[in-house]
C-alpha cells in the first residue's frame, strides 16, 4: 500500500503514514487533492563480474528494493522532488531529481572505481 498523500510505501494495515504523518484511514469529509503520477524506471545494465551483487534502492529515505543485473524495476511517484539512494556492499550513490514526467536511471559499475554510477535521462 502507498500513502495517498505522500506516496510513500507503507504496511498494509497502517493508520499513519510513516514518512509524511498523515492519517491513512480516508476521512469522508476531507478533500484529497489530486497530483500527477509519474513513473520512474530503474534499469541496471548488464555487466559481467566475479562478484556482482545486487543493488539496494531507497526512494526519499525509504526502502524500496533491490535490483539484480541486468534486471528492471518500474516504480511509480508523485510530482515533485524526490531522492533515489543506491547502495551495494560498501558502495552507494544518490540522486535528487525533480520528478515531472517520466524518466528512467540507468544503473552501472565503474570498471575503473568500482563506483556505482547512476544517469537520469527523461523519458
Amino acid at each position: 500500500m502507498f500513502c495517498m498523500h505522500c506516496g510513500a510505501k507503507i504496511p498494509d494495515d497502517s493508520v499513519f503514514c510513516s514518512k509524511c504523518g498523515k492519517s491513512i484511514s480516508g476521512n469522508e469529509n476531507e478533500v484529497v487533492t489530486c497530483e500527477s503520477k509519474y513513473k520512474v524506471t530503474l534499469y541496471r545494465e548488464s555487466q559481467m563480474y566475479l562478484l556482482n551483487p545486487p543493488i539496494n534502492i531507497s526512494v526519499d529515505g525509504v526502502m524500496n528494493s533491490s535490483i539484480e543485473n541486468g534486471g528492471t524495476r518500474l516504480i511509480e511517484l508523485n510530482e515533485g522532488s524526490h531522492t533515489f539512494e543506491f547502495s551495494a556492499s560498501m558502495r552507494k550513490t544518490k540522486i535528487d531529481a525533480n520528478l515531472n514526467s517520466d524518466m528512467q536511471i540507468t544503473l552501472s559499475w565503474n570498471r575503473l572505481t568500482g563506483a556505482i554510477v547512476a544517469r537520469l535521462s527523461v523519458m
